[in-house]
């Protein structure tokens, strides 16, 4: 499990469940943490919890590997979706 989230609480809730990875995402770069941890393949799985403007512009898709699921609860009103994928089948791009 790889977490990312700005309440310290909820951070360390994280790690004492047992999460492989907690990222401060206020002073943290989650995507980064996610590819190294993952060795540049990102998730099998992406949950984005938030759904508010700022944390949906987060590229959910470039955490995701290929065939990944994502789930997004709730999204911010009137956002626009366009999913595209431009990483390449080595994990690049």
């Amino acid at each position: 499990m790889l977490v990312s989230d700005r309440s310290r609480v909820r951070l360390a809730y994280s790690r004492k469940l047992g999460a492989d990875l907690v990222v401060d995402a206020s002073t943290g770069d989650f995507r980064s943490a996610v590819m190294e941890a993952t060795d540049g393949q990102g998730t099998a799985l992406v949950v984005e919890a938030v759904g508010s403007r700022e944390t949906f512009r987060w590229p959910d898709l470039e955490l995701a590997a290929p065939g990944a699921t994502l789930v997004w609860f709730g999204l911010p009103r009137a956002a626009a979706i366009t999913l595209s994928r431009s990483r390449s089948s080595s994990g690049a791009g």
